[in-house]
């Protein structure tokens, strides 16, 4: 019985070691062989050929063949040879072979691969997808080397513009974009023409900025408020300020050479902000809210609704029957349906305390301290958040939205931006504020 135990424990013994033996390195028992790359890869670049040698083998030399053309000849081990493939042409297919010797020559089987051009045939170099460009635009297109282009012709939204016949590597093209709108997103690509065969680049996308920041400001004339003109808003020659503890002002401008006091309003909070749909003025009153008052009477303002919203009204801005409040670190929408204003949804943001927004073509531009949050607002029930801008110098002030164009106010600078894409704001300008 104890002969039988010590025999199953054996087995035993025996089987677990079979089990857990780490497997060897693979036997290369031919004299030559390529193992990188692999049979019908894609190879892009410089790529490093590399062969193994038999282990009953010891060889002098070994020579690299690309289509049976001797390329490089390595005598020290491991026998490598780097091969850079952007002399071929585009998808073009090679055979790959190494040949051995000592005494004697051996062959390696041949390794078939296919050369991709990163890029293809020819490409845009500059400027890059996304680029702002401004007045003139120089676009640098780059050909393969194993192309020889009858001509090259550069196409702005697939419209052919110019021409060049160089045999150069690498041509440039100089675009005037005076023809062009302001922030406008143009389309580049580029055609290689090789006989009857038509090779075309990606396309680069570019935002045209004619300008960016115009003229000089003159002062026409002056109002004293109380206290600090914190914001304004005008419409049909009526100019509101809100000025923090003294409340909201109305000045007729209809006259700028001449404007004349028509009221003061003293809120219960402070003023912070305002915006009118006349005869309606809208005042974000710090920590009691927003309030609307009726102005058909120039001399005077009726109260005629509020909302105390969640947390600090600090500015305001009306679209239709709806209004955005900057809201402490949120955004806050509301409804105004007749002289009372009710709550749709609130939009916590993510930059910290919201300080101001604007609204154009149902995209709300929300400004914080420290960026902008873009956000999608056609259905005021559920705001969607598009993206944030979050590349500020300085703290943000103000913000206002024209057009495709974004203008943001910091302590430090005054930043012009592109939104024709608001998924993606582009900074076109900055002007800096030294005096803070």
């Amino acid at each position: 019985m104890k002969k039988i135990a010590v025999i199953i424990l054996l087995s035993l013994t025996l089987w677990l070691s079979c089990g857990t033996e780490t497997p060897s390195e693979p036997i290369i028992t031919e004299p030559i062989t390529i193992t990188s790359p692999i049979q019908n890869s894609s190879v892009s670049d410089t790529v490093t050929i590399i062969t193994a040698v038999g282990t009953d083998y010891s060889f002098s030399r070994v020579d690299f063949y690309v289509d049976n053309d001797s390329l490089y000849s390595d005598q020290t081990s491991p026998f490598t040879y780097k091969w850079f493939t952007g002399i071929y042409r585009n998808n073009s297919h090679h055979v790959l072979k190494a040949i051995a010797y000592d005494t004697t020559y051996y062959e390696s089987d041949t390794v078939g691969v296919t050369v991709i051009i990163p890029y293809g045939p020819i490409t845009i170099i500059s400027p890059e997808n996304g680029s702002i460009v401004f007045d003139s635009a120089s676009i640098v297109v780059k050909k393969a080397p194993a192309y020889n282009f009858d001509r090259v012709v550069l196409l702005v939204d697939s419209d052919s513009v110019q021409t060049d016949t160089s045999t150069s590597d690498t041509i440039t093209f100089t675009l005037n974009l005076s023809g062009y709108e302001d922030n406008s997103s143009l389309s580049l690509s580029v055609k290689g023409v090789e006989e009857s065969t038509e090779y075309f680049s990606s396309s680069v996308n570019v935002i045209v900025v004619l300008n960016p920041i115009l003229g000089e400001f003159e002062n026409i004339s002056t109002f004293t408020t109380a206290g600090p003109a914190v914001r304004v808003a005008s419409e049909e020659g009526y100019l509101y300020t809100a000025a923090g503890s003294e409340g909201l002002y109305g000045v007729d401008v209809s006259l700028p050479q001449s404007p004349v006091w028509l009221f003061r309003f003293d809120s219960p909070g402070e003023a912070l902000g305002a915006d009118v749909d006349f005869p309606y003025v809208y005042l974000a009153d710090s920590d009691q809210g927003v309030q609307r008052f009726n102005n058909t009477n120039p001399d005077t303002i009726v109260s005629a609704g509020s909302y105390n919203t969640p947390g600090l009204s600090r500015n305001i801005k009306v679209s239709g029957n709806i209004l955005f409040v900057a809201d402490n670190d949120a955004l806050q929408i509301i409804s105004i349906n007749g002289n009372n204003l009710n709550p749709v949804s609130r939009l916590s943001i993510a930059g910290g305390q919201v300080i101001d927004v604007d609204v154009f073509d149902e995209i709300a531009y929300v400004l914080d301290y420290n960026g902008i949050t873009v956000v999608d607002v056609s259905n005021p029930s559920s705001p969607v958040v598009l993206s944030r801008f979050g590349a500020l110098v300085g703290q943000g002030q103000a913000i206002s939205a024209i057009d495709s164009f974004v203008f943001v106010g910091t302590n430090a600078e005054l930043m012009k931006l592109s939104s024709a894409n608001p998924s993606n704001l582009h900074n076109l300008y900055n002007l800096s504020n030294s005096g803070g």
